[in-house]
């Protein structure tokens, strides 16, 4: 999509020359993630990350907390992993779904949940996985 609105009536423009990764979740094909920023070209402008759970009649900006400290976090890689989450194990009617975004960035990866989307934590402290631009999920 060339235009993303988010919640709250704002805009933002992530289109196919700026956006840098595209994941689709393998269970929920309508469960759709796309990092981007303004301008690829100049490298500038405000990176964000936006999800959509209903195959894009609309967006959400889950960019959250992953901008805190550093100048630059430059979301690439995306990857979804789906779980199933039960509350009583013995019932499978109490069985509900979630999923994993994971996304790459210049310092490590991140792992924000579909149900807490633009809560972001760190995969591993610095002496598990260094500071290092991660570009690529699989």
């Amino acid at each position: 999509p060339s235009r993303i609105s988010n919640t709250t009536g704002g805009a933002n423009f992530v289109g196919s020359d700026k956006t840098v990764s595209l994941a689709v979740s393998p269970r929920d094909s309508s469960i759709i993630a796309v990092t981007g920023w303004p301008s690829v070209k100049v490298n500038d402008g405000i990176e964000s990350i936006w999800v959509t759970m209903d195959a894009g009649d609309s967006w959400k900006n889950a960019t959250g907390n992953i901008l805190d400290g550093v100048e630059r976090a430059r979301p690439s890689g995306l990857l979804i992993i789906d779980f199933v989450k039960s509350q009583n194990h013995s019932s499978s009617s109490n069985q509900d779904s979630v999923s994993a975004l994971l996304v790459g960035t210049t310092s490590g990866a991140y792992v924000s949940w579909t149900d807490k989307l633009g809560l972001w934590t760190r995969i591993g402290s610095c002496d598990q996985l260094p500071l290092i631009m991660v570009k690529g999920l699989s």
